[in-house]
C-alpha cells in the first residue's frame, strides 16, 4: 500500500475525491486530510490542484527558552 499523504485543495479549485468524485479535498489547511499516495493524487500534486502539507517538525523544550529577568 502506498504510504499516506496529508492534502488539501489549492485555494480557488474544487477538487474530486478519488474514491468518491461526489465529494471534495477540503480547502482549508486546518480541515486536510490524510489519503494513499496513489497515481491521482500524485498527479494533481503535480498539476497544483492538491497542496501536501509538510509533517511538523518536534518542537523540544530546549529550543524554546523562557526570557530571563533584568534587575534595574
Amino acid at each position: 500500500m502506498p504510504e499516506p499523504v496529508k492534502v488539501f485543495s489549492a485555494p480557488g479549485t474544487r477538487v474530486p475525491r478519488e474514491e468518491n468524485p461526489r465529494k471534495y479535498y477540503p480547502v482549508q489547511l486546518k480541515d486536510a486530510v490524510e489519503v494513499p499516495r496513489s497515481p491521482y493524487v500524485e498527479r494533481l500534486l503535480l498539476t497544483g490542484d492538491l497542496v501536501e502539507v509538510a509533517p511538523a517538525t518536534a518542537v523540544t523544550a530546549d529550543v524554546i527558552k523562557p526570557a530571563s529577568k533584568k534587575k534595574e
